[in-house]
């Protein structure tokens, strides 16, 4: 890259940074070689068992195999997957057709379960893994592979035991343990017919899936990851074939220092794990950002221009130096600091490219290529086009998404070891859908770190809003989030005594509801509900509050109600509200056009033909669904005292909570007009597809990437740009938009998806999962912003330990919860609570806890009424 009119000091000081990375030829050759003897070193002082640091840098790990899938395997067998914060379980058929049918059962695990005992997390494990042998009526005792992807020392193949937990993980009785008997021992109790065959890594792995992808070529012998983080195993010829995981980030270049510069002891000293892991910290995606940020920072010293942001946070992910080197200017307009960025970036990866393959280059050594294989040098194997020699299979992020990595390696290979040679070693990806598939997912992820930028970004706007419309609306340059005053500053305690009515308007039936209300007593409620005429919605405000007036009255006569009872009027429609009974209509929704209601009090009109009639009710409150929420849940967790929120997520969104800073006003906050001001990258082409093609165009951006109205139409959207040009006929909910999102639960549930063709179903499943993990997250980040209005963490922090003893909750902070995403979303609740801990962290998280709280329209109304009448 040409740099344009940089200062002749920044200039210069970029020449000097740019070199520190160079890696030349003889540098490479060095690198590998000192690499091979630390593999030699490790094998002969581990034995398979790991080397002792002070014996070699690299472990040799024997992984207890020495046959590689070759193409000809049938029968069932099952995988498990534990290592993230999801647990999957598939079932897998192999048959001489090639193309493996796949069946998968996800599971958030969680968070109780994760730092529980062992019985509780292996009983979690078997009891998923019972769900897909229980469907598919699977009796006979089949083999699986466990992968469990911690620290292990492994004995055989089937048995090894936990060194430490990582990853958030702290389940009691495991460390120490062999994983694979405790799950056998579950399994057993369950009358689960499955038992753990191989303890599985995720590059060994890698390996497996590359040697039977490509068994025609006999020669996929080396797996690697090169995303995050970086290992690589590979079948040794000399020791009979034997799988070795090298576990090769610990290379410490113990005999090539000159490869380490000021900016990877930077990295290494502000990591936890300071000494230890060269060689990962110089290629792998978790560093290569920070090294960038680092000496872009030192190369920009004295510079008077603004920073932009991405420089001045430290923790810079790899993928904005991707996307820079692709050309996006990251929000940066300044063509000095973009320049300096794009050119570091690119030596910052073009050493990773090169170091990786000098170890890579290692490895092919010890599988003899050059030696053994000489013959087939140019022997090709037609089905994939490529030598026989050998065939590397590669994973990870960095080598997908790195900005030509596969082609970097490419040319180290040739400069390390010759172009003769380098033409015998070729790296894979295990199909394109896959590759495409993993972009996708990469999409659809929001770090931890991007959702605690939404918490606060979300929490200015809701400052904005209310400083801007004082409860009556923020103007749109001002907030994406109103902040409305509900005009009420009083919750139900639980004591609430009487009879309330509900009249809840908002679609195409009309629902009176007569709540009666007693001391420590659940709500007696009878409901009587019609359609409503299509003639009367068409029709005067007369016929539409008269047919409102003679239903409610059906309903007081029938109890013989009289005198003047309280009411609660949900009016779901756009109106400007001036008190809690009060309000205009501004325009309607929802196929209405009742003429003479536009610009009048709904209250008023309703009270009129109520006294006209001579029903004996009158509107104490005019009503939203989500204050309604919140009123449910104070009243159903009265002794707890705290419930503040309420929360509507389902086919649209919403949220209301009670503010401390307001004398405890309840402020509906409509959030989902929120627009990622100053968080746009977590919107994708995908979002941007179903914004443009909405009736509201830039609006409710909040709402398109959370509620169950737009969830299904994204994953329909991701899905057909994975399986683009796909041989096989797609199914017609791919192919016909928008889909509904229940579709998108159903296939998580694996339940009524009509889809036999197993690629498109792992391929839709698997986007789902995200679209709707992403869903979750976003929507815990908006909930932290309101939490941290209602003061938590600061001024409840006496209640921290206190516990309700009707409930079983901290005091701190209860949200009650209404919707058909946190009923039906596939364990939305426990997604919002493991988001919680991300976000705010497990400590302030254990004090949010989300209720499900049923009827704010109905129920919610009637209590409103008599939280404002008593």
């Amino acid at each position: 890259m040409v740099s344009t009119s940089l200062p002749s000091d920044i200039s210069d000081r970029l020449t000097e940074a740019v070199g520190k990375f160079d890696t030349p030829r003889e540098t490479m050759i060095k690198v590998k070689d000192d690499f091979l003897e630390e593999m030699k070193l490790g094998w002969e002082a581990g034995q398979g068992a790991g080397a002792p640091p002070e014996a070699s840098s690299v472990k040799m790990l024997t992984s207890h195999i020495n046959v590689l899938p070759r193409g000809h395997e049938a029968g069932i067998y099952y995988a498990l997957d534990l290592g993230g914060t999801n647990l999957r379980v598939l079932r897998v058929v192999l048959s001489a057709e090639k193309k493996p049918e796949i069946a998968e059962n996800r599971k958030p695990i969680p968070h109780d379960v994760m730092g529980g005992t062992a019985e509780q997390l292996f009983g979690f494990i078997a009891s998923t893994a019972k769900e897909l042998t229980d469907k598919f009526h699977d009796d006979d005792l089949m083999p699986a592979g466990f992968t469990f992807s911690f620290p292990m020392s492994q004995s055989a193949i089937n048995h090894g035991k936990l060194i430490e937990w990582t990853k958030g993980f702290s389940a009691t009785g495991v460390v120490g343990e062999d994983p694979a008997e405790l799950l056998n021992k579950a399994f057993k109790e369950q009358n689960v017919p499955i038992y753990v065959a191989a303890l599985c890594n995720d590059t060994v792995g890698t390996l497996m899936t590359c040697s039977y992808e490509f068994e025609g070529c006999g020669t996929c012998r080396v797996g690697m990851i090169i995303g995050t983080g970086t290992n690589a195993a590979y079948s040794d010829p000399t020791l009979g074939n034997l799988v070795v995981n090298t576990e090769w980030g610990g290379y410490n270049f113990r005999n090539v220092p000159s490869v380490l510069n000021c900016y990877d002891e930077a990295v290494d000293r502000s990591s936890p794990n300071k000494g230890k892991q060269y060689f990962e910290k110089t290629i792998s995606g978790m560093y290569l950002g920070e090294l960038t940020r680092l000496a872009t920072l030192d190369v920009l010293k004295g510079y008077s221009a603004h920073l932009p942001e991405f420089l001045t946070k430290s923790g810079l992910d790899t993928k904005y130096v991707c996307a820079a080197l692709e050309g996006d200017n990251l929000g940066c307009d300044d063509e000095v600091i973009m320049t300096v960025f794009r050119q570091i970036g690119e030596a910052v990866l073009e050493r990773s490219a090169r170091l990786c393959a000098s170890a890579l280059s290692a490895v092919a050594q010890k599988c003899n290529i050059m030696d053994s294989e000489k013959r087939h040098m140019r022997e090709v194997c037609i089905v994939h086009g490529m030598p026989r020699s050998l065939t590397i299979g590669v994973d990870g992020s960095l080598y997908q998404k790195g900005y030509r990595y596969p082609q970097r390696l490419d040319d180290a290979f040739a400069m390390i070891i010759g172009k003769s040679a380098a033409s015998l070693v070729h790296t894979v990806h295990n199909s394109e859908i896959s590759q495409r598939l993993d972009e996708v997912l990469d999409k659809f992820d929001v770090p931890a770190s991007t959702l605690v930028e939404v918490k606060d970004d979300f929490l200015r706007e809701m400052r904005a809003g209310w400083e801007a419309g004082k409860g009556f609306g923020a103007p749109p340059e001002a907030s994406s989030i109103k902040m409305l005053n509900a005009h009420i500053n009083v919750l139900p305690r639980g004591y609430e005594k009487g009879v309330y009515y509900a009249l809840d308007l908002g679609g195409t039936y009309l629902r009176v509801l007569r709540v009666v209300l007693g001391k420590g007593e659940k709500p007696e409620v009878a409901e009587h509900r019609k359609p409503i005429p299509k003639e009367v919605m068409n029709s005067t405000s007369d016929d539409l509050f008269d047919f409102i007036a003679i239903t409610a009255k059906e309903m007081t006569d029938k109890f013989n109600d009289d005198g003047d009872i309280p009411a609660g009027f949900t009016f779901s429609f756009p109106m400007s509200q001036e008190t809690i009974n009060r309000g205009t209509l501004v325009e309607w929704t929802k196929g209405f056009k009742t003429a003479g209601v536009v610009g009048e009090d709904p209250a008023v009109l309703l009270t009129k033909a109520m006294q006209k009639r001579d029903v004996p009710i009158y509107v104490a409150a005019l009503c939203n669904d989500t204050v309604g929420t919140l009123m449910t849940c104070a009243y159903q967790f009265e002794g707890c005292g705290t419930c503040k929120i309420g929360m509507i997520i389902g086919t649209g969104t919403n949220a209301a909570y009670s503010d401390p800073t307001l004398g405890n006003l309840v402020v509906n906050t409509e959030w989902g007009g929120y627009n990622f001001r100053n968080v746009r990258k977590v919107l994708n082409e995908y979002d941007t597809a179903v914004d443009e093609a909405s009736p509201n165009p830039g609006k409710q951006l909040y709402e398109k990437t959370i509620s169950g109205m737009y969830l299904g139409e994204l994953t329909r959207l991701a899905s057909l740009e994975v399986l683009k040009d796909y041989p096989s006929e797609l199914p017609e909910f791919l192919t016909k938009g928008p889909l509904d999102s229940k579709f998108v639960c159903a296939a998580l549930e694996e339940d009524g998806l009509k889809c036999e063709d197993p690629v498109v179903k792992e391929v839709f499943r698997t986007i789902g999962d995200a679209v709707i993990e992403r869903s979750a997250n976003l929507c815990a980040a908006g909930l932290a912003a309101v939490a941290e209005k209602c003061g938590i963490g600061r001024e409840n922090k006496r209640h921290m330990r206190e516990v309700c003893v009707d409930h079983g909750m901290p005091r701190c902070l209860t949200i009650g919860v209404d919707g058909s995403l946190y009923l039906k979303g596939y364990h939305y609740p426990e997604r919002l609570a493991m988001a919680f801990s991300k976000i705010v962290g497990d400590v302030m998280a254990s004090l949010i806890h989300t209720v499900h709280s049923s009827d704010g329209s109905g129920v919610g109304a009637a209590l409103m009424a008599a939280a404002v009448s008593q």
